[in-house]
């Protein structure tokens, strides 16, 4: 189903082994094009369960980013943002634009909080999908707000 894969199981009957079972009094519905079948859950596809950190764990081009989530501790707080956020992920090769020696740096112990602000800065407390979306503007980060100048779609 949408590109992911159902396992029906058949003793007992359940879909994705114990995510969802088969309501037995509500079985072999038949229509004019199919049958149907009750279930006892509502099945997600995994991409809907996933947090934007998972989305960035998955993500080998954002491991350098996930590398430091982990360093700092956020894993567990970026995974439990209520939302909508927005997490303006660096890639791996805008990591590598930084000075040399800058990502070791921030990973020593006595400079995690300066890393935690600085990856914090990169949540904007709102869902966001495209430039175009949002005019000349201030977001609201985790460690403040932050003004996003637009002009034609494009940040300048």
């Amino acid at each position: 189903a949408n590109g992911e894969n159902l396992t029906l199981s058949l003793n007992p009957l359940r879909i994705n082994d114990d995510m969802a079972e088969i309501d037995m009094n509500a079985t072999d519905m038949v229509g004019n094009n199919g049958v149907m079948h009750g279930i006892n859950d509502v099945l997600l596809p995994s991409s809907a369960q996933l947090t934007v950190i998972d989305r960035a764990i998955a993500d080998p081009n954002l491991s350098v980013l996930v590398d430091l989530v982990q360093t700092a501790g956020l894993v567990d707080e970026f995974s439990a943002l209520p939302g909508p956020v927005t997490l303006l992920a660096p890639t791996n090769s805008a990591f590598d634009k930084l000075p040399n020696g800058t990502i070791e740096e921030l990973k020593l112990p006595e400079n995690v909080d300066m890393l935690s602000r600085v990856l914090k800065y990169h949540v904007i407390v709102n869902k966001i999908y495209h430039s175009s979306q949002f005019e000349d503007e201030e977001l609201l980060t985790d460690v403040g707000t932050v003004t996003f100048n637009v002009t034609g779609g494009e940040p300048t």
